[in-house]
């Protein structure tokens, strides 16, 4: 079951600054059953590792962001969100001796923002910039696939990144020409590590 909502609110006037703001949230309920078959057994016994998962997540946001024309030519734009996270995770083995129970439960915070420019070089040629941070929450992988494999946890995710280019119109906006330059650091990144033998994933 999934819930998310948006409320936005946004400036409607003339005048060189304009502003955007909004408040978010997401509500999520999973529940997972997870059940396999040895196919290369007479009669396609059930294996013994039938487990469930159950996840709840609530997530909130507050977001804003200012434009502003400071000439003709020149327009500067930034913007900053606050994210809070919050993440409860049980897994059971439903058929092994003393029902082995896991439970992961992770709150995180989070601003993030970004500042960009567009300067007009001509009628046709535009020079732009961005410097900007990302963020991704925490995440939770519950497979329990054999009588040995433990659920695995990965915490927030963040990245930095910074972008310069140009973009040129020609044959009067027929066509457009664009180049640019990128750079972009990221601090834990979330990755998944898949075992075929065993059809297991595993985040680390």
């Amino acid at each position: 079951k999934q819930f998310s909502q948006e409320l936005r609110a946004e400036s409607n006037y003339r005048g060189p600054l304009q502003w955007i703001g909004g408040l978010f949230f997401f509500n999520e309920k999973i529940q997972i059953d997870s059940v396999s078959f040895n196919t290369f057994a007479p009669g396609n016994p059930q294996n013994p590792n039938y487990a469930v998962q159950f996840q709840d997540t609530r997530s909130w946001a507050a977001f804003g962001s200012l434009n502003y024309t400071v000439s003709d030519k020149l327009k500067v734009r930034g913007g900053m969100r606050y994210t809070s996270d919050k993440k409860e995770f049980a897994a059971s083995r439903v058929q092994t001796d003393g029902r082995t129970n896991f439970n992961i439960d992770n709150t995180s915070h989070n601003v993030s923002w970004d500042l960009s420019g567009t300067y007009e070089l001509s009628k046709s040629t535009n020079l732009f910039t961005r410097v900007a941070t990302g963020y991704r929450a925490p995440s939770m992988q519950g497979r329990l696939d054999d009588l040995t494999s433990q659920p695995s946890f990965a915490g927030a995710e963040r990245a930095l990144s910074y972008e310069a280019g140009i973009k040129q119109d020609l044959f009067e906006k027929r066509a457009r020409l664009s180049a640019s330059v990128f750079q972009y650091r990221m601090k834990d990144k979330q990755l998944t590590a898949g075992n075929g033998s065993v059809n297991m994933n595993q985040l680390i």
